[in-house]
């Protein structure tokens, strides 16, 4: 489950937000609806409190039922029973997309993050912005021409000094780093492609296990190997 926050105040709810089409919003409370949210800003973050969701103007409540509350941005509120309110194809493909956009953005901050490397008995962090990405590459050519010492830096740390051995070291396990999580996530998109509930749907998050049938030939060896 998420963490949920609403505009003006720091308190974390735990929750799931599932976009309805352009104009409603279903939010899933896990311990009954607070009272006394701003609704005009909602913002979601991972249980590791990366954001991935921002919604503003849903300040309309269109329905509530238990511990879900459904919110429109166009002032639109449920009216009588409706056998069939909402056009379950479509949400399912809005639940879809959203979750795809979700797992994109955890995994693009993730690569960003970056990985620990031990170097030389010493475990150094390294981030992996595009421009990380770009010096690696620059590094690799230097490799390949065959120079011995290396300009490069620990994140957050001065730029030092590292040898041919230390550089490709780095070089290694942080591109293994990046295609794991980029393999991963693709994975993750086939499964959200193929799900066939709102419940399957909501059910994924990153760093699940991925199904079996979902594990591409590629995955599969880099799991092997981060398992050795």
């Amino acid at each position: 489950m998420n963490r949920l926050k609403f505009k003006g105040s720091d308190q974390f709810y735990t929750g799931e937000v599932t976009p309805i089409g352009r104009n409603k919003v279903s939010i899933e409370f896990v311990g009954g609806i607070p009272k006394g949210i701003d609704t005009s800003l909602i913002e979601a973050f991972t249980p590791g409190g990366v954001k991935f969701l921002e919604l503003t103007g849903f300040t309309t409540e269109y329905r509530r039922v238990d511990a879900s509350l459904v919110l429109s941005n166009d002032g639109s509120v449920f009216v009588g029973e409706i056998i069939q309110e909402i056009d379950q194809e479509k949400a399912l493909e809005d639940a879809k997309a959203s979750k795809k956009n979700e797992m994109c953005s955890i995994c693009n901050a993730t690569i960003i993050a970056g990985c620990d490397v031990t170097v030389s008995g010493s475990l150094e962090h390294f981030r992996l912005t595009t421009d990380d990405q770009l010096n690696l590459f620059g590094k690799q050519i230097q490799l390949m021409t065959g120079s011995e010492r290396f300009e490069y830096h620990e994140d957050g740390n001065p730029c030092r000094y590292f040898s041919a051995e230390e550089m490709q070291k780095i070089i290694t396990a942080t591109m293994a780093y990046k295609t794991y999580h980029t393999t991963y996530c693709n994975a993750l998109n086939m499964w959200i492609k193929n799900a066939e509930t709102l419940e399957e749907v909501n059910s994924i998050y990153y760093g699940v296990e991925i199904p079996e049938a979902y594990q591409n030939e590629v995955l599969k060896d880099l799991i092997v190997k981060m398992g050795s």
